[in-house]
């Protein structure tokens, strides 16, 4: 059983046990190695955000180093490109860990909603936030193997032809250590949020009156969701720049495809409680409606038999019942603030905004 009383631990990461049996309990899977590497990095005696800046500056210099031992950049200029696409070495080791934050936090928003539920939360806490081994393992056996047959399929268009045995061996670590964990953001943001279902279904009944709880969860999806557009958009941006090599029938079905799944990600893991508080909503309007029928058929038995007495007790009753139908009514059934969709349409229209200036002003310019 869980209470209120694990939510400081939580907000700290730290997952409270609950049950007083000895000893650690079990996992239920091995953390990935992605999981095991945060742990060490967040050791270290610096802040880990200058961990993961220095990481993307890594892999910044690394991606380039192809240009400057190819001779196409001299030392140490830099291409755009090259180092947007090491610069993500970094933001998987930072982008995972934060939403991590966020889900703790808003499960312990959310737990008010349990009260009641036979729930195992350190459980509930490692789904959450810890990725399995084995698909994240599997995950980087296929990046390892996208960039070595890239690269011996097509040593040209990957810019490694000529290049020092060395400087080839660095790109295809870099570029494998990035396609694996955008693989595995991919793979736990959606393990993460079809974990949120579970618990919103793990909650005995809702309170539409206390809906701080109910809103817990939208922080994460929306977060998500403006996440993968960010990335979606600075990949079409910076990738994309030069849009008369890339016509729209690449570039429009990959920003409608990254924009639609990160609104997927708002959306779909808050529509399980948006029917249950849909349903919640019109069980109250039922609950009222019958009451002001029954004080209606008291107000009309009163007037049959000309009770006088009891008009002032009826009106003042009917007039309450009325006064709570329509609080009822104005009751919100979607599970966020409502700020939280301008958020959300703000971080949709504007890399659409951008792509579609961008292709006004390279028409102009021809």
């Amino acid at each position: 059983m869980i209470d209120a009383a694990p939510t400081a631990d939580l907000e700290t990461g730290v997952a409270p046990h609950q049950s007083a049996a000895p000893g650690p309990r079990p996992r239920p899977y091995a953390p990935s190695w992605f999981n095991r590497l945060v742990d060490r990095l967040e050791r270290l005696p610096v802040p880990y955000l200058v961990v993961c800046l220095a990481v993307a500056a890594i892999g910044v210099a690394a991606s380039n180093a192809q240009n400057w031992f190819g001779g196409t950049v001299a030392f140490p200029n830099l291409t755009l490109e090259e180092s947007y696409w090491g610069g993500l070495a970094g933001i998987p080791l930072a982008l995972i860990p934060y939403l991590d934050r966020v889900a703790r936090s808003s499960l312990a928003t959310f737990l008010p909603a349990l009260e009641g539920a036979d729930v195992d939360l350190d459980a509930v806490v490692y789904e959450l936030t810890v990725i399995p081994a084995r698909p994240a393992l599997a995950a980087t056996a296929l990046a390892v193997a996208a960039t070595v047959s890239g690269y011996i399929s097509n040593p040209v268009e990957t810019g490694i032809a000529g290049l020092p045995p060395t400087v080839v061996v660095i790109e295809a670590i870099g570029q494998s250590f990035v396609l694996a964990q955008m693989a595995l953001l991919v793979y736990h943001t959606f393990r993460q949020l079809r974990a949120v279902s579970r618990i919103h279904a793990l909650a005995p009944r809702l309170s539409l009156f206390r809906p701080g709880p109910l809103y817990a969860f939208s922080r994460l999806t929306v977060r998500t969701s403006i996440a993968f557009v960010a990335i979606v958009s600075a990949t079409v941006l910076v990738s994309f720049g030069n849009l008369s090599s890339y016509p729209a029938v690449i570039t429009v079905p990959f920003l409608v495809g990254g924009i639609s799944a990160a609104a997927a990600a708002f959306i779909v893991p808050l529509l399980g409680i948006h029917r249950r508080i849909s349903a919640e909503k019109v069980d109250l309007e039922w609950q009222v409606g019958r009451r002001v029928e029954a004080a209606m058929i008291e107000i009309h038995r009163a007037a049959d038999e000309r009770d006088v007495s009891r008009a002032d007790g009826l009106n003042k009753l009917l007039g309450s019942l009325i006064a709570e139908r329509e609080m009822v009514a104005r009751l919100p059934t979607w599970p966020w603030q409502p700020g939280t969709v301008g958020a959300f349409l703000t971080a949709i229209l504007l890399p659409i905004g951008l792509f579609l200036v961008t292709r006004v002003l390279e028409r102009l310019v021809q």
